[in-house]
């Protein structure tokens, strides 16, 4: 039941690198895991109902707080005191599906959270909810938003793709995005938005995206099953890897062009000699070895064969 995690995990698991958990969770557990799982890596809460918490046990440390909800709670993965900073073990997060609400600070400087799927049904991200995610390179925000806060995404510096579903652009605060500095990385990312919207996201705040690009919804695979998964990667204006694995792709000569959905800058083009290599790590020599991926060729010629993906061992 809720507020009951520390019971079934012992201190002697406190090492564990992973967890998934389903069931009823509140303020509490979070703060249990906070506390006390710091060496966590990947979070799965996709299965997890979070229930409302009055209390001083919650995550805003030493204050008696009303927790609503479905909503993941202020500080949920980040510490206040002795000073202020976020968990840095953090690599991949899978949200409660009934959660309509990110409050503020919730995975405030998480430096190694490098993506976040935020789950239809949300409908708010509060102020500084991500702020300074410095490995953050991609986001992908519901049809069902409504707003983002101020500062929510606060020296993203990393941030390359944005992509947001409504088609009705969200409130957003002219400084959700914004960087410090000489910095200005976050409004540089390319904004997708659901086809026939661009020129609304242009005429509101999201006009500081320097990149807006319209994409449709309709026929995206929406989830990509994350279990077992070593790589993936979209093609979101690059070949990163957004799995957390370290695992970037390296282009050699390939260019980026549309993909079958008509997105652009979302798939590469190859011609002779040309392709994407990844780093050679002994940790991922891993069998039996599934791939799988979309291609098309526009020409071949008789009895001619070529690779679409190769690994050595």
């Amino acid at each position: 039941s809720a507020g009951q995690l520390s019971s079934l995990i012992a201190a002697s698991n406190y090492q564990i690198r992973k967890i998934a958990i389903s069931g009823s969770v509140n303020a509490k557990d979070f703060r249990f895991i906070k506390t006390n799982l710091k060496d966590i890596e990947d979070i799965d809460l996709s299965e997890a109902l979070i229930e409302e918490y009055i209390g001083s046990e919650g995550t805003n440390e030493g204050y008696n707080y009303l927790y609503p909800a479905n909503e993941i709670p202020l500080g949920a993965f980040f510490y206040w005191v002795p000073v202020d900073d976020g968990m840095h073990s953090i690599k991949t997060v899978k949200l409660p599906k009934t959660i309509t609400a990110i409050r503020r600070n919730a995975f405030a400087r998480n430096y190694n959270l490098k993506s976040i799927d935020i789950p239809e049904g949300v409908t708010q991200v509060d102020y500084v909810a991500f702020a300074v995610d410095t490995s953050l390179i991609s986001i992908n925000f519901p049809a069902t938003l409504k707003s983002i806060g101020a500062l929510a995404f606060h020296n993203c510096t990393n941030l390359e793709s944005v992509t947001i579903a409504a088609k009705t652009p969200p409130e957003l605060s002219l400084d959700a995005f914004e960087s410090t500095g000489t910095n200005r990385k976050p409004y540089s990312a390319t904004l997708y938005v659901p086809l026939g919207t661009k020129a609304q996201y242009l005429n509101s705040n999201w006009k500081s995206f320097k990149n807006i690009i319209e994409k449709d919804f309709s026929s995206t695979i929406i989830d990509i099953p994350k279990d077992g998964l070593i790589a993936y990667y979209p093609f979101n204006g690059n070949a990163n890897h957004e799995s957390g694995f370290g695992l970037d792709g390296q282009v050699n000569g390939a260019s980026l062009t549309t993909d079958r959905f008509g997105t652009s800058n979302a798939a590469y083009s190859f011609t002779t000699n040309q392709d994407i290599t990844i780093p050679n790590t002994m940790d991922k020599n891993l069998y039996p070895l599934t791939v799988s991926l979309w291609y098309n060729v526009t020409s071949l010629a008789a009895q001619e064969t070529g690779n679409l993906f190769s690994k050595y061992v």
